[in-house]
């Protein structure tokens, strides 16, 4: 009879979680929607083979799905650390190395799972177990299980603070959202402890049975509270999309965002962009940095493949109850204002019968 309860309930997790992964593909325009997408379908991966594996009558089939949910489960904690960082504006750390920190142990924990009967080193020993008239896949924990687990945990435990850092600074609306989200990263502990220590010894996989409602709890603040989404994508569409270069830099000049755009005016100066120390961007352009840092609005010209380039550079403030946090550095190009600036002066200063100056 647990068999059943327990199928339905899965099997309505799957479909609820059909639905999350195709909605956030096709109605979410944001980053971190994208990536909760992605995250449904891990989970839905996982749930579906679990409800199979608890559904099979032969050790060697319960073996075989229980494989195919490792095409889901390393994953989700990495989506959900994803998740998290960009609702929380730490999505920049996924760019380069940082998402290759990320998802090196979920790619490990794949592969060693995918191969373990040559090795043994995530589940060291297979078994059958019956409990009240059922059977259940009972699998001895290997060492590289034990490491998968703590890396769960340390995804948990970011999680957790990021959401409460938000939370301790939120006010009305937005702070509903944000004890949703600080209760779904809470839960996991719960199915996380009752895995580790193997409650009734049976087995069974609480962590399928608790992510459900916390993959909903999740889902519910991103849809019914979603003024940040409408933020997240104003600022995609007015920093990423804008034609001018876009950078965004803290009270010690340090680069903590910047858009495309900004990345080609670099290229005319002859340097890389990165979070870096501005001063050790423009090491090559002492006198631009001055500028920028005295907050000097400037025309800068440069000579790119032998054509002349002028750039408008213009820096702004950004308060925080009136103490300076940071500056927003624009880079826009006006070689065709000033070309036309140019070519305006030398007609008002040139004679047009005799092409001579006029002073």
């Amino acid at each position: 009879m647990i068999i059943k309860f327990v199928s339905i309930y899965l099997y309505i997790g799957v479909l609820l979680l059909s639905f999350m992964f195709i909605n956030s593909f096709v109605r979410g325009k944001s980053s971190y929607a994208k990536a909760f997408g992605a995250l449904s379908l891990t989970l839905q991966i996982y749930l579906l083979g679990y409800l199979v594996e608890i559904n099979a009558s032969s050790l060697q089939d319960m073996y075989f799905w229980n494989q195919v949910q490792y095409f889901g489960i390393p994953f989700f904690p990495a989506l959900w650390l994803m998740v998290s960082m960009l609702y929380t504006g730490k999505g920049k750390f996924f760019q380069g190395f940082g998402g290759l920190v990320v998802f090196a142990i979920p790619i490990f924990t794949f592969l060693l799972r995918l191969s373990n009967d040559w090795h043994h080193l995530y589940y060291s020993q297979i078994g059958i177990h019956q409990f009240m008239g059922v059977n259940y896949m009972l699998l001895i924990k290997g060492p590289w299980y034990y490491v998968q687990t703590a890396y769960v945990l340390i995804t948990l435990v970011l999680c957790t603070w990021f959401y409460f850092q938000r939370f301790r600074n939120s006010t009305g609306d937005e702070r509903i959202q944000f004890r949703l989200l600080l209760l779904a990263s809470v839960l996991p502990y719960l199915a996380l402890l009752l895995v580790t220590v193997n409650l009734f010894g049976i087995g069974i996989d609480y962590t399928a049975l608790i992510l459900p409602p916390c993959v909903l709890l999740i889902n519910l603040s991103l849809t019914r509270y979603n003024f940040l989404e409408i933020k997240d994508l104003a600022r995609e569409r007015v920093f990423e999309d804008s034609s001018a270069g876009l950078i965004l830099v803290n009270r010690f000049y340090r680069v903590v965002d910047f858009n495309e755009a900004s990345v080609k005016f670099f290229s005319w100066f002859n340097a890389s962009l990165k979070e870096e120390q501005l001063e050790i961007l423009l090491a090559k352009h002492p006198d631009l940095w001055e500028r920028i840092k005295n907050s000097e609005d400037q025309v800068c010209h440069f000579i790119v493949a032998k054509e002349d380039r002028y750039v408008n550079v213009n820096i702004r403030s950004i308060q925080n109850k009136k103490e300076t946090v940071g500056h927003l550095i624009t880079f826009e190009d006006v070689t065709e204002r000033e070309s036309l600036k140019q070519r305006l002066t030398e007609i008002a200063n040139t004679d047009e019968l005799t092409g001579l100056n006029n002073r």
